[in-house]
């Protein structure tokens, strides 16, 4: 080789290589002991038995069903919310859907720009809303 060049210090280069996979594998180690206990640990603290944390929940399907239609007229879909009532033969909740189609109409109109409806509504209603 040439005099201007300088060498590899491969041995030195070799130790550190060693000294660094040594550290990994250290690392490495604790890491998966660590994994290992971690399974230990969620069994203690959490029953994987879920018929400990099942329990029998008595609906009142009455309830139930009313929200769920009360959901769907609040989102405009009378014909969901009533089709929902019907089969659970509970004609007499339809009552309220008047409401929500009312609030509906009130709330298309304000959006085209027509507050007559609104107006009215408040009017109505003006004892309601003290």
């Amino acid at each position: 080789m040439s005099k201007g060049k300088k060498q590899p210090n491969f041995p030195r280069i070799s130790t550190s290589c060693s000294n660094i996979s040594n550290q990994l594998e250290g690392s490495q180690k604790e890491l998966n002991l660590n994994l290992s206990k971690y399974p230990k640990l969620l069994e203690k603290f959490f029953n994987p038995d879920i018929s400990k944390a099942y329990r029998n929940v008595d609906f009142d399907f009455h309830i139930v069903n009313q929200t769920v239609a009360n959901h769907f007229y609040r989102q405009g879909l009378f014909d969901l919310g009533d089709s929902i009532l019907n089969k659970a033969e509970e004609p007499e909740a339809i009552a309220i859907r008047s409401q929500f189609f009312e609030m509906h109409q009130i709330l298309e109109a304000v959006r085209v720009g027509n507050l007559e409806p609104a107006l009215k509504w408040a009017c109505i209603n003006r004892e309601k809303l003290k």
